[in-house]
């Protein structure tokens, strides 16, 4: 009895045990396999991501069962979607693929392929070839290449099998197959060009002969990429059986990038021999193609073909010939070039001028300066141009010199950028004539050069017109302190076609004082003047309480035009409730003064609700609908209950509707609290009635009508 006891309960020991064994927990979470491939669907799209390298880890753990059993959820389109599940697996087989994870990848690519072996619908067996040709190694290309055949296949199968490191063995095993198609060798060969697959240049060659043009179309391209020499006698004849012209199987394209490709792999005499052949082809790009392949392999050896390609070429051939001698120029070469002047023609000699420019060639500022003054126009441009980039002062005295020929906007314009100082060079300037002055005087402005300033009032009084009023136009660039007695002087008896240029000289004048320093000086001068109104601008300028006071007096008197124009330009934070009180009394003025007030109000450092009250005494005032549609804009702003409903007031106005229907949707869906209630409830009734009729004209409209009605 004992003994049969014993044996049932060893007996059911052993069940219980088989039986946890069976279902044994995954994690620490005592998790099974469909557990967590269920918990991860569920916690997908994550949140972070954190969560979602967390979410990844444990399914990739859950290895080739798990992946197997997201894999087997996929179905035919027509019976539903894909998009959870899709996202998982693409999940996966991305993180499995980072540092560190190398051991989970195998059991993620078992789980794929068996997945693929189960799978009946095509698109989602596409589907998970393109997870395979994420994650996938050499050791999984043979099984994936079992596939080439499948006609729904075989297309992603080859892309995987490209992008699979260390799969060549297996792709060339396939193209050594004797029964591939037209298209399949088409696709390998596009397959060793990717992956440059050396090993595949004699299999490529033997399928040449008796290929179609859409084979061939991939042929060529992948011996360009993988062959070596042993391909060029095949490409060259192919080149020229299409006489080096541009068809559907890029033999030329082809031919032309493995000479390049020689130079490099050790086989440069060669390129260089077959190259020089191609420099009698008469298409520019093949010669061009065929220089460079020259010029990468000889260096300066080749000068004497960048020097026919100047003397003979056409604008092509020859910019091509500068551009790749470019990367081997030195002194030696530009001086090669440079001595041969004689044999170009001006078209050619303006070319490299102008490289030389680009190449800041210092040693052939000489040349560069000459053909500044040269007759023929492309020469001269090209030559200001460049010595423009190489700057000294050889170079700033050619462009000086322009000023006054027949290119002066040019030698102007490239002054301005001249990779230098140019100070010395204007104040010589100044001392020409006629056209040389004003492009002079206009360069003192640009630059700011203050150096000048004696000069420029001298040439206030030139008795050349253009020469007296590029000076004036100057003089508010270059003005300094020191300057302001002088200016005074002038402004005081100027005409009224120079006044406002006096008046911006004496602002620019003063600007680096103190704002204090600033109001003494000009008050000081404009007390003492017969037209003080002309210092308005400048007293305007100081931003001070003493000046804004000052304009205010004035206002009250005989100036009052010229006061409040200098009122409107006052930056300072006071400004606005002057503006306020001049809008208030004067109605003629009112939308002048309000325009201005509402950009003042906009940038003061006030509360939203300070600003709201501000606007509304403007509101107040009864502006025209113009003003009142730019007030409500600046309300937008104001995301306060108050503001709402100021708003709403002018929702009956039909030239103020849409501005205020604007204000009141976006005051009521950005406000910080949320508004409610019954006034706001029929203020955003009206605004979206508002906004239905606009939507008539306006589809943009609709979209707001859609918004208030969700807010609704």
């Amino acid at each position: 009895m004992k003994t049969i006891r014993q044996t049932l309960i060893l007996l059911t020991f052993a069940l219980f045990f088989a039986a946890n064994v069976t279902a044994a927990p995954l994690d620490e979470r005592q998790r099974t396999v469909e557990t967590v491939v269920a918990d991860a669907l569920a916690q997908l799209p994550a949140a972070t991501a954190g969560d979602y390298d967390k979410i990844m880890g444990e399914l990739a753990a859950t290895g080739a069962e798990g992946v197997g059993i997201l894999a087997d959820m996929l179905v035919p389109a027509s019976q539903g979607e894909n998009a959870a599940v899709e996202y998982a697996l693409n999940g996966v087989a991305s993180f499995v693929t980072a540092a560190g994870r190398e051991q989970l990848r195998p059991a993620v690519c078992e789980g794929l392929l068996a997945a693929l072996a189960r799978c009946k619908d095509d698109a989602n067996r596409a589907f998970l070839v393109s997870q395979l040709q994420l994650c996938a190694t050499a050791d999984n290309a043979a099984a994936l290449a079992a596939y080439i055949d499948d006609p729904y296949l075989g297309d992603p199968v080859l892309r995987a099998l490209i992008s699979i490191p260390d799969s060549e063995a297996t792709l060339l095993s396939l193209a050594r197959r004797s029964d591939l198609s037209d298209a399949q060798r088409a696709a390998l060969a596009y397959a060793f060009g990717e992956k440059r697959t050396a090993a595949a240049e004699p299999i490529l060659l033997g399928w040449i002969d008796g290929a179609d043009d859409a084979t061939r179309a991939a042929l060529y391209p992948a011996l360009a990429s993988c062959g070596t020499a042993a391909s060029a006698k095949a490409l060259e004849a192919a080149a020229r059986a299409v006489d080096y012209g541009c068809d559907e199987t890029a033999a030329t394209d082809s031919y032309l990038r493995l000479l390049d490709r020689m130079v490099d792999e050790g086989a440069a005499r060669d390129a260089v021999k077959a190259a020089k052949r191609l420099l009698k082809c008469e298409r520019a790009n093949v010669r061009g193609a065929a220089l460079e392949v020259i010029v990468r392999a000889e260096g300066t050896r080749a000068m004497p073909y960048v020097l026919a390609a100047l003397e003979k070429g056409d604008i092509q051939y020859r910019n091509a010939a500068l551009r790749y001698i470019g990367d081997k120029a030195d002194d030696a070469v530009y001086a090669a070039i440079a001595a041969d002047r004689k044999r170009l023609s001006d078209e050619a000699w303006a070319d490299v001028i102008e490289w030389f420019g680009v190449r800041h060639a210092a040693s052939q500022t000489g040349a560069v300066t000459e053909a500044v003054g040269s007759s023929n126009d492309a020469v001269a441009l090209a030559g200001i141009r460049a010595a423009g980039r190489l700057g000294g002062d050889e170079a700033l005295a050619a462009l000086i010199a322009a000023l006054g020929g027949p290119h002066s906007d040019a030698a102007a314009q490239t002054l301005l950028a001249f990779n230098g100082r140019i100070d010395e060079g204007v104040v010589k300037a100044l001392d020409g004539r006629g056209t040389m002055q004003v492009q002079a005087l206009n360069l003192a402005a640009a630059r700011r050069i203050d150096a000048v300033a004696d000069k420029v009032f001298a040439l206030l009084d030139a008795p050349d017109a253009a020469v007296s009023e590029a000076a004036y136009r100057a003089l508010a660039s270059i003005a300094a302190p020191a300057d302001v007695d002088r200016l005074s002087r002038l402004l005081d008896t100027a005409d009224a076609a120079h006044a406002g240029q006096l008046s911006a000289a004496l602002s620019h004048a003063v600007r680096t004082l103190a704002p204090e320093k600033q109001y003494e000086t000009v008050y000081a001068r404009m007390s003492a003047s017969p037209r003080p109104e002309r210092y308005y601008p400048t007293l305007a300028q100081t931003g001070t309480q003493q000046a804004i006071d000052c304009l205010v007096e004035n206002f009250a008197g005989s100036r009052r035009a010229e006061a409040f124009d200098a009122l409107l330009r006052v930056e300072a934070p006071q400004i606005a409730g002057v503006l306020y009180t001049i809008a208030a009394g004067n109605p003629d003025l009112a939308d002048r003064a309000l325009t201005r007030y509402t950009a003042c109000v906009a940038a003061l450092d006030a509360t939203p609700v300070r600003k709201y009250q501000l606007y509304r005494q403007a509101l107040e005032l009864n502006p025209s609908p113009k003003i009142a549609v730019g007030i409500l804009r600046k309300l937008e702003g104001i995301r306060e209950f108050p503001a709402l409903v100021l708003a709403g007031r002018y929702l009956d106005n039909e030239a103020t509707a849409r501005a205020a229907a604007a204000a009141v949707k976006t005051i009521a869906a950005k406000s910080a609290r949320p508004l409610g209630g019954d006034t706001v409830r029929a203020l955003l009734e009206k605004s979206r009635d508002i906004y239905r009729e606009w939507a008539k004209s306006d589809a943009d409209a609709g979209y707001a009508v859609d918004e208030l009605t969700l807010m609704l």
